[in-house]
């Protein structure tokens, strides 16, 4: 999951279509060891297991970076989604109290005109 991009400096960065691809594959092969017992043998190629597991040190930063990159547009987005969504929904809510009271007064009852 990483490239050796800078290796003058013994920095690793995330290739972000490489990682998202190899990110994509490791869920898929995970779904099969779930679902079929597939044999998993991962190979931790200069990361530690740890770090992986937790999302911590060099490795958990870079993840965080690719995601926080990768999808701080999309958050964006998002956020202005869920909140015309609330609102819609606070609209769909007042319309349904709002339909229970006004059928709820006495009134006439026309069912043919």
């Amino acid at each position: 999951m990483y490239s050796d991009s800078d290796s003058d400096h013994g920095t690793r960065e995330w290739s972000q279509i490489g990682s998202l691809w190899c990110l994509d594959e490791m869920v898929k092969i995970m779904d099969c060891r779930r679902t079929t017992g597939q044999i998993v043998l991962p190979v931790f190629y200069g990361v530690d297991p740890s770090e992986v597991r937790h999302q911590t040190g060099e490795f958990g930063n870079s993840f965080e970076n690719l995601w926080n990159d990768r999808n701080k547009n999309i958050m964006e987005e998002m956020k202005e989604y869920i909140e015309e969504t609330q609102e819609e929904v606070k609209r769909l809510v007042r319309y349904r109290e709002e339909l229970l009271q006004t059928a709820s007064l006495a009134g006439f009852v026309v069912l043919k005109f």
